[in-house]
């Protein structure tokens, strides 16, 4: 890495805090609300991984394979968790 790379990538070692939500209620279109309470944070690891070396593009594609990991798992993790209820369930009868 340059010298300009370890400086800007010095400097943006902290991310933003995300605000909390707008509306409490389930609107329809919530999730706006988080996708523009998460841009900063999100702006800023971009910034951070560019910093450090990465191309954009590579950073994209880690960031999307990321997000895709992690909603596999929550629904491995909701399906192991309705598994265990009813092997619970059925233990109890």
């Amino acid at each position: 890495m340059t010298k300009a790379g370890k400086a800007r990538s010095t400097k943006l070692c902290q991310i933003r805090c995300v605000r909390s939500p707008s509306h409490l209620s389930d609107i329809s279109d919530r999730w706006l609300d988080c996708e523009e309470a998460l841009e900063p944070a999100f702006q800023d690891l971009v910034a951070l991984a560019e910093g450090a070396g990465w191309k954009v593009l590579e950073i994209t594609l880690a960031l999307q394979s990321l997000a895709d990991c992690h909603m596999l798992a929550q629904a491995a993790n909701g399906e192991t968790d309705r598994q265990i209820a009813e092997l619970l369930r059925v233990r109890r009868r």
